[in-house]
């Protein structure tokens, strides 16, 4: 029931702006149902509901960061759909200035020319909405590190789309060759591997990355 309840909610929060076409609602819908699951891993495996709905905001910020950034650029800070809801969600959080931060340097095209630092903030940010003890062992040094790259991944599974919308992505650009030695180092290391342990997701991208690598 509580999966659920969390899926309504964010169904509610994404019908209310106006300014997103009832198309792209239900497409962000979608999609934040698919990080919701992905985000799952990062929840100790009790799955408190404190936990849950962290995973959940953490995937409608995603989600509307996406869509901002990349979808429909917002052309003015003041149109934004993601800033107000990140202060309303988030704004008592270590993580708020950081986020809102990234957003804004992404928006002016002010990030790195591979762009990882993306992730190195959202798992920062992500780990401090869900808190889970598992990922607690870790210093904020090295989520940062973790989430640029799992960067990587999300760079290999979008990289076709991309390439066709000419988005930032770290292997379509000069130094493809080393970040993809890099993600399949990635892929061997004990946090991406205990994230595939605790999600199918993740092994699900493991075989796709290995298979890439011409292994079986």
């Amino acid at each position: 029931m509580k999966y659920l309840q969390l899926a309504l909610w964010a169904f509610a929060v994404l019908w209310k702006p106006k300014t997103i076409t009832p198309l792209d609602r239900l497409r962000l819908w979608r999609k934040t149902m698919n990080l919701f699951v992905c985000f799952l891993a990062f929840c100790d495996n009790e799955r408190s509901y404190r936990q849950l709905r962290g995973a959940m905001l953490s995937a409608l910020l995603s989600a509307l960061y996406d869509y901002e950034t990349d979808w429909i650029p917002s052309k003015h800070l003041g149109d934004s759909v993601y800033l107000p809801f990140l202060k309303q969600e988030v704004g008592t959080s270590p993580a708020y200035l950081p986020a809102r931060e990234l957003f804004i340097a992404d928006l002016g095209n002010r990030l790195s020319a591979d762009g990882l630092e993306r992730g190195g903030t959202a798992l920062t940010v992500y780990h401090a909405l869900i808190q889970s003890e598992w990922m607690s062992e870790y210093s904020r040094e090295e989520i940062a590190l973790f989430g640029a790259e799992l960067q990587r991944v999300d760079d290999f599974l979008d990289r076709e789309e991309d390439a066709v919308m000419g988005e930032k992505n770290c292997l379509l650009g000069e130094r493809a060759g080393a970040h993809l030695i890099g993600l399949r180092n990635f892929l061997n290391s004990p946090f991406f591997q205990e994230l595939a342990f605790r999600s199918r997701t993740y092994r699900t991208f493991e075989r796709l990355l290995r298979r890439s690598g011409g292994e079986k």
